[in-house]
This record gives C-alpha cells, structure tokens and sequence, in this order.
C-alpha cells in the first residue's frame, strides 16, 4: 500500500537510530587486517610486520601506513615513537593486553640520537638484525627476538650459538624491513626462516658455539647490558632469560652450564633492583651513565649536534666490556658478524676507526641523515 511506504529520510532515520543502539560494534573505528599473525612475546616490532607481509599479502609500506607510521619498521623496534596499541587492536583484533610488551623500548636510551648505535651500524648506514640457526628451526612460528636487534647481542644462552647477522648462502645482511609479501602456503609461517633475498634457510646456516669458559661472560654481559636498556625507560620490564633461569637449567646436564646458571642468579639481583618503581628515576639516571661509559663515541665539529660535548656513540666498545678477554671473543665472533659495525673489538681487527671518515665528510653527512627518520604527523 502506497501509504505504508516509506520515504528514503524515515528509513534512513530508522537504520539510523539502530546503529547508535548497536554503539561502534557496527563499525570498526580502523580498517581491519584478517588473518594478520600474533604478536609473539619479545617478538621485535619489525618481525611482526614481516610476519603479517607474508600471511596477509600487504607490504610492510601498507602496513605501517595502515598504522599511521611514518617511518621504517627497525626504527619502530628501537622506540623512536610510542606505539598505537589499541589501534594496532583493532587493526588485528587482538586483545590489547596482549602487546603492551611492543612498547618495552619507547623512552628508553635506545630512542636518543646518540645512542643509535645500539640497534643501526651507523658507518654501514644498516640496522642490525641478528639470528640463532637453532632457534629458528625450532620455532613452531619462527620470529625474530627483540635482543637480536641490539648490537650488545653476541650469541643464544640456550643454544650456546653465535649469532650471525648475514645469510651463509648470498652473504648479505638481514634486514627484515626489506620483506615483502610471499605467494602463501605452508611456507609463509616460517617465512623468517629463510633470507629474504635468497631465500636460503637460515635454519640450517653454519655455526659455532662461543668457547665454554668464555660462555658465561659473553652471557652475563650481554643480558646486563640489555637489562640496563631496558631500566632506562619509563617503565620495567626484564629481558627474556634474566629472571627465567628455568629455560637454561633444565637443559640435559651434558649441555648445562652452571657458570651461566650462577651468572643468572646474580643477573636476578640485578633485575630486581632495576624494576624497583620507587627508585625508577635514580635508576634511569645511573644506568644511562653506565651505558655511556661502554660505548666508543666519535667528536663531530658540524651543525646541528655541537651541543653534544661527546659526540654521537659510534658502536659499543669491546675492551671496555670484556676487558683482557675481548680478543679472543672478538675473533671468535667476527666471523659471524660484521667486525667493523656494532662493536669496536681492538683495533688491528678494525682498523683506525677514529679516523675513518675525516677525508669524506660527505660520507658522514649522509650517514648522520640516515640516523633522522622523518618526523610523525
């Protein structure tokens, strides 16, 4: 009947009025990404965003944009912004409680100008992207750690391995950044098992283990010094194996370590004072200093960083770290990872780094643009 008919404003009105009952449940407030992959505890930002390039068939430039980033995934990893939980929630649809883990680095010293050299080879102009064959193979989903985007990272405490930063097969660099969709199928799940430029297994690269009664200080100093990283930010939380000495314990007693295990129980104490909230600010003071006092700074005489009385930090200082030892763990480990990048072991094995750049100031002006993602909108 004509007079029951509706006009197009009432049934608008209608429909109106049921979607403010429904509330926002009828309407996502973000565009959704179905079938985008967890995040993985301790899982670093950028492997995410590989991981979800693979699964769902969008570049990791689509991704970031959906995300409102605008700036490279390894530079995500090392806190350069504060992270959008409840939108990365909603664009993935996960409980948000889920990855308040992703934002342990915002804040913290890894997120200063002159501390880039933790997570970049500044002189490379190349983030740094670490890898434990082992691990990868026994991953169910393999992912990358966020400890192997530090430079103060040397090998696995569960497998004793060296970590390496190349492919064995095209011997380029990782760089997870570079990642882009795959075809699908079962090998998109491990697809950070493989270069992702050869497409090699990285499972199944060559290894070494670091020298058994070196083992337990590499493994000390490398969980003190993320440790200390991670107490400079605002708010705490421990590194993976510095309070979970179970991971390491339980191991067959032919591959138990109990140098590393003591190791670990004094790591505990340490820990512990670290996330004390009370004395939080003392803390991120203190070990900012100790942090400092690690690193191998270069002086720069050009705008805009003459206020830096030090200069920026070029890379972490092998002697400083493992004093009279450094050598030998030097030797052991540059062969697995570049030995002119994150860290200065001695100087017959870098040569004079000091003097590196002054003939090609250029050189270095470039190298400092890179250290400067564009800002955020």
């Amino acid at each position: 009947m004509k007079g029951s008919e509706k006009t197009f404003d009432e049934v608008h009105s209608s429909h109106k009025l049921q979607m403010e009952i429904l509330g926002d449940n009828w309407r996502p407030k973000y565009h959704r990404i179905y079938g985008a992959p967890p995040i993985l505890k301790y899982e670093a930002f950028s492997s995410w965003c590989a991981r979800v390039s693979a699964t769902c068939n969008i570049s990791i430039g689509h991704l970031l944009s959906a995300l409102g980033i605008n700036m490279q995934s390894f530079w995500v990893d090392a806190g350069r912004i504060p992270l959008d939980l409840k939108k990365i929630a909603s664009l993935v649809m996960c409980d948000i409680s889920t990855l308040t883990h992703l934002n342990w680095q915002f804040d913290s010293v890894l997120a200063d100008f002159d501390f880039s050299c933790i997570t970049v080879e500044i002189l490379n102009q190349k983030p740094i992207y670490k890898y434990c064959p082992a691990c990868l193979a026994s991953d169910p989903i393999p992912y990358f750690r966020q400890s192997w985007r530090l430079a103060s990272t040397y090998i696995c405490p569960l497998h004793r391995m060296i970590l390496r930063d190349s492919c064995h097969q095209c011997k380029q660099r990782i760089d997870l950044s570079l990642s882009g969709p795959k075809s699908g199928g079962s090998n998109s799940f491990r697809c950070l098992s493989f270069c992702n430029q050869c497409e090699a297994s990285l499972a199944e690269s060559p290894y070494n283990t670091i020298g058994r009664r070196f083992l337990s200080d590499v493994f000390f100093r490398q969980e003190q010094i993320e440790n200390l990283i991670r107490s400079t930010s605002s708010y705490w939380m421990p590194s993976q194996f510095a309070i979970h000495h179970e991971s390491l314990s339980n191991q067959h007693p032919s591959k138990l370590v109990w140098s590393v295990v003591n190791a670990q129980v004094i790591l505990k104490g340490l820990t512990e004072r670290y996330g004390n909230i009370h004395k939080r600010p003392e803390i991120r003071i203190e070990n900012r200093s100790i942090l400092k006092s690690l690193m191998h700074f270069k002086e720069y005489d050009f705008s805009p960083y003459t206020d830096y009385s030090n200069g920026i930090y070029i890379a972490l200082d092998g002697p400083t770290i493992f004093k009279c030892i450094s050598p030998v763990i030097g030797l052991q480990i540059s062969e697995y990872q570049s030995p002119n990048g994150s860290t200065i072991w001695w100087e017959k094995t870098v040569g004079n780094l000091e003097n590196a750049f002054k003939t090609e100031p250029d050189a270095l002006n470039t190298a400092i643009s890179w250290l400067t993602p564009p800002p955020q909108h």
